[in-house]
Parts: C-alpha cells; sequence; structure tokens
C-alpha cells in the first residue's frame, strides 16, 4: 500500500510480474484486488494512475472468496458537472492460521471542488478470538451452525498439526486475546 501510494511505471510493472509468480493466495489476492481496484476507480486522485496500470484486466489467478482471503474493497463515483464526488475504500487482512481477519480498516474520503477530503477512517486488529466464537457457535455454543462447526473443526485440527512445530508451539502461547482500534 505505501509503494502503491505513488507508484512509478517501473513499479508497477514489477508489481505485476511478481503478481504473477506470486504463490500466496492471501498476498496475490490482496495485490490483485488492490490493483484492480486502481484500475476501476472514478476517483479523481486515483485517475493518473490507469494509465500506468494499463487497460487490460489483470490476470485472474487468485482466489477472492470475501470470507476467506485478504482483499482490498474500493467504490468511487464522481460527477462532472457539479466536480463532487466520494470514494470508499477498505481493506481486510487475514491470516492463513485463522478464519478471522487479523485486520480491518475502511475509509471515506470525499471530493468535493477539486479537493480531496479524507472524512474518516477507522481500522482495528484482533488476534486470538478464536476461541470467543467456538463457545457462541460452536457444536456446544450458544448458536450451534453446522457451516460453522465444520470451519472451526478444520482450523483445530490445523493448528493441532502444526502444535508439534516450535512456531505452532509458541503461535498457542501468545493466542491471547488482543487488539487495538484506531480513528482518524
Amino acid at each position: 500500500l505505501s509503494l502503491m501510494s505513488c507508484p512509478t511505471p517501473s513499479l508497477i510493472n514489477i508489481v505485476k510480474e511478481r503478481l504473477t509468480s506470486e504463490g500466496v493466495n492471501q498476498v496475490g489476492s490482496f495485490i490483485w484486488t488492490h490493483m484492480t481496484n486502481m484500475q476501476e476507480s472514478a476517483s479523481p486522485e486515483k485517475q493518473w494512475m490507469h494509465v500506468m496500470i494499463g487497460e487490460e484486466f489483470l490476470q485472474k489467478k487468485f482466489n477472492i472468496e470475501a470470507l476467506r482471503f485478504s482483499r482490498n474493497y474500493e467504490s468511487s463515483f464522481f460527477l462532472n458537472e457539479v466536480n463532487v464526488g466520494a470514494s470508499v475504500e477498505s481493506n481486510v487482512i487475514f491470516n492463513s492460521k485463522s478464519y478471522l481477519p487479523r485486520s480491518a480498516m475502511l475509509n471515506l474520503t470525499l471530493d468535493l471542488f477539486g479537493e480531496s477530503i479524507n472524512f474518516f477512517e477507522i481500522g482495528g486488529r484482533i488476534e486470538g478470538f478464536e476461541a470467543y466464537i467456538e463457545r457462541f457457535f460452536g457444536s456446544n455454543g450458544y448458536f450451534p451452525e453446522e457451516h460453522i462447526e465444520q470451519v472451526l473443526r478444520n482450523m483445530r485440527s490445523k493448528s493441532n498439526a502444526e502444535s508439534t512445530t516450535l512456531e505452532g508451539f509458541l503461535d498457542k502461547i501468545s493466542d491471547e486475546p488482543e487488539g487495538s482500534y484506531y480513528l482518524r
């Protein structure tokens, strides 16, 4: 995201090349959705990037299932007649070891009479809340759901397999629930 805030044509080409060889779906799906959203954005401050990214759609080789993989969301409009528009952008970042998003943010920017005004941005980060979700939606929880129970079983079996490694052991120790948030 930092690199793409002020990209050069050579940087865009490097990112496109790396994207074609990216093997991690979490990373690839986020980068792919971010670049696709920049390519399709109606926001005046992102129009200059359309030429650099190109008219062709980027190769869609990544699974972008919304509830499993990291992604960027963007929706915008701009009315040239009155020089007014708005843009909503969101990032949802998942960790491959959890079915809950690790972090998320939402930004609203207004474009009024040639000026972009960042109206607000809210975001947060959570870790270690899987046990609480299981208490509510697991087989013995308050709201047992068969589909959710299957997801929980899959995640438990994956984490049990990883617990034999040092990394898996350390992850279990540091999985205390924690979170943070911000508002700008």
